[in-house]
């Protein structure tokens, strides 16, 4: 998920390109972008952050058509986003003119189905995500609903996985930087430190 976060944290600041179908994707290696100043929402998104809700989807539907329908209803409320990080799910742009852009996203969290709204950090981030689902809401049929449990959230695990892995990449440091120092104070045996004589040497004449 941290991949996810990270593109469409991409596609907030709008580092993006149109696709010949009309759909938006992020910028690739060798990709090149016009300056187009800044992006509604950018700021906030630069400086304060990405916010995330998730919602439970809960439908008869057998996944295929669950999946066709949200699609059909993304492409009735925003532009189409191609993402990188998971060609197999479908997510669309939605900007407003008094709050900002917000991303959807619909994908599978432990066999769920989860429709996901990012936007940038602040009051009217909060507003933006409220609007992006009850837009979503509108198209949907009455088959597919919001559930009551909430959705599952693994990033708190992939930041606690990141946190433990450098704590202990910083302790393998101050190790190796002790050992170092301990290594330094050892006293240096040059090859010129004297021995005493073995009984029976030869004496001068």
């Amino acid at each position: 998920m941290a991949i996810l976060d990270k593109e469409i944290r991409q596609i907030l600041l709008g580092r993006t390109k149109l696709l010949p179908d009309g759909r938006l994707s992020t910028l690739e290696e060798g990709d090149y972008m016009l300056p187009r100043g800044i992006v509604d929402g950018a700021a906030a998104v630069r400086f304060l952050g990405v916010m995330r809700k998730a919602k439970v989807l809960t439908s008869d539907l057998p996944d295929k058509k669950l999946r066709e329908t949200v699609v059909k209803a993304m492409q009735n409320i925003g532009r189409g986003i191609e993402l990188q990080a998971a060609p197999e799910e479908c997510a669309c742009l939605l900007r407003y003119v008094l709050s900002r852009p917000a991303v959807l996203c619909f994908f599978y969290d432990d066999e769920l189905p989860v429709i996901a709204a990012y936007t940038g950090r602040g009051l009217t981030g909060f507003i933006s995500l409220l609007r992006a689902f009850a837009k979503f809401r509108k198209e949907l049929p009455d088959t597919v609903k919001y559930a009551d449990e909430a959705a599952p959230d693994h990033r708190k695990e992939e930041r606690a996985e990141k946190k433990r892995a450098k704590l202990e990449k910083k302790q393998a440091k101050l190790e190796a930087k002790a050992r170092k120092q301990a290594d330094k104070k050892k006293p240096k045996n040059d090859g010129n430190v004297q021995r005493p004589a073995e009984d029976g040497a030869a004496k001068e004449e």
